[in-house]
């Protein structure tokens, strides 16, 4: 500012200037106040309290990035039984006429669990059961007489030869027996009889070709003892009755010669007759026992399958229990109920098998579930809190996924667990087949920071992709 400006401004009133001075003076006092505070010391509270801050956030930075949490996946599942348990089911449609067990009831092998209605299959059964016994007693009749025919046998030595199966009953054996021996009886008598009429045959034809034979040696003798009269009678030395005697016992032995020729041929026919009635009979027994034995043993085939068939049958109508173990999951209760085929009726859990739980995993976490990885099992039945949880570990994942009407797609993770029972009180309670449960399955570990980082981190990658 120049001097002359300076004598330009206007004149002060002492009241103004008085005004002036205190306004001065409240500002110097004030900016003394100021330094005063400025200068004076802090109280501890007031710096401590930020440098905690500051120390507390640095060591749990630290202790986020150093320390590590398990990563658990959750999955749903019930409590199973592996493999072994064996389904009881009925092979074919029954009517129940008998339940002999309950649940949890511990049986054996070969125990009868339930008896189906086996009316009309006994009575199939029985039925084919005689007929087959029929046709076996037949067929070892039969083969019995082709084996001796074929063998030549006669009489008591093919009887002899008789020998039943040892699994055949007396009753039938004996009935086959008396109606072999009747058979073979009837066939040796008309044998014996064609044979010896064969045998009187050939004694006639052998005595009329000896008759005949001797006959005609004296025929020569006649015709020499002929042809000397009828020279002696040339010469008158023989008389015409003796040349007429000789002619006429000439022809009488050729007629007697004749006649035994024509009974010898008449005796060779009948011969040969009773040959071919003796051959024919023979035949005729031996074809017709053969073709019997055939049909016999054709029937007999298919006889033994439907009895074995209707056999089991019948025997299916009874189930029985394949292994030692307990009866679970009993879905029948009603006498009289019908079964269909493969109806599943209960369940046999073997004895001392293990548990495991069928867990289903859902579809986002099955890539970080693999065998042998460790899982903490928590049942519904038994609050975990108060009664803990079961250590297991994974044996087996599915390949496939499969439908859950609830979850969509989930693939299904067998856990076997370290034991089948949890302590409630003072005692252990065993776990059953069907208890739902809740698993934890423990698939990695991860730092604490990248959890306060990752919601961060997931922000920024979706602000970076924003146009």
């Amino acid at each position: 500012m120049t001097i002359t400006n300076y004598r330009k401004l206007p004149k002060l009133t002492q009241k103004q200037v008085k005004s002036m001075m205190q306004t001065k003076n409240t500002e110097t006092t004030a900016l003394t106040s100021a330094e005063a505070i400025l200068h004076e010391k802090l109280p501890t509270i007031v710096w401590l309290i930020p440098t905690s801050i500051i120390l507390l956030t640095t060591i749990l930075i630290i202790w986020a990035s150093v320390s590590t949490v398990d990563i658990i996946n959750h999955a749903t599942g019930e409590v199973v039984t592996d493999e072994r348990v064996k389904k009881i089911q009925p092979k074919a449609l029954g009517t129940i006429d008998e339940i002999l067990v309950h649940n949890g009831q511990h049986v054996k092998k070969g125990d009868l669990l339930i008896q189906l209605d086996t009316k009309v299959a006994s009575a199939s059964y029985t039925q084919s059961a005689l007929e087959f016994s029929s046709l076996r007693e037949k067929y070892l009749r039969l083969n019995t007489i082709s084996l001796c025919l074929q063998n030549k046998m006669k009489g008591k030595d093919c009887i002899a030869s008789f020998v039943a199966p040892q699994d055949m009953k007396p009753s039938q054996v004996k009935k086959a027996y008396l109606v072999f021996t009747a058979q073979w009886s009837h066939y040796q008598e008309k044998l014996d009889l064609l044979e010896s009429k064969v045998e009187v045959a050939e004694k006639s034809a052998q005595n009329y070709s000896d008759e005949m034979n001797e006959n005609e040696k004296l025929i020569p003798m006649y015709e020499e003892h002929l042809t000397r009269l009828k020279e002696l009678k040339k010469h008158n030395m023989a008389s015409q009755r003796q040349l007429d005697e000789m002619q006429e016992k000439y022809l009488i032995q050729m007629q007697k010669v004749n006649r035994q020729k024509r009974f010898q041929a008449k005796a060779v026919a009948d011969l040969l007759v009773a040959k071919t009635e003796l051959l024919v009979y023979k035949k005729e027994f031996n074809e017709q026992i053969e073709t019997e034995l055939s049909d016999t043993e054709k029937k007999l085939n298919v006889q033994r399958n439907e009895s074995s068939k209707l056999k089991r049958e019948l025997d299916e109508k009874s189930l029985y229990s394949p292994i030692d173990g307990v009866v679970n999951n009993l879905k029948v209760t009603t006498i009289g109920g019908v079964v269909q085929p493969a109806e599943e009726l209960m369940e046999i859990i073997p004895k001392d098998t293990p548990l495991d739980v069928k867990l289903k995993v859902l579809n986002k976490d099955i890539g970080f579930v693999y065998v042998g990885q460790k899982v903490r099992v928590k049942l519904d039945t038994f609050n975990f809190t108060k009664y803990g949880a079961l250590n297991g570990h994974i044996i087996r994942v599915s390949d496939a996924a499969t439908l859950d009407d609830k979850k969509g797609l989930v693939y299904e993770a067998y856990v076997r667990l370290d034991k089948d029972s949890i302590r409630v009180g003072q005692k252990d309670v065993k776990l059953i087949p069907g208890m739902t449960a809740v698993a934890d399955i423990l698939t990695g570990e991860r730092k604490l920071i990248e959890y306060i980082l990752t919601p961060i981190m997931r922000y920024k990658d979706e602000v970076m992709r924003e146009r």
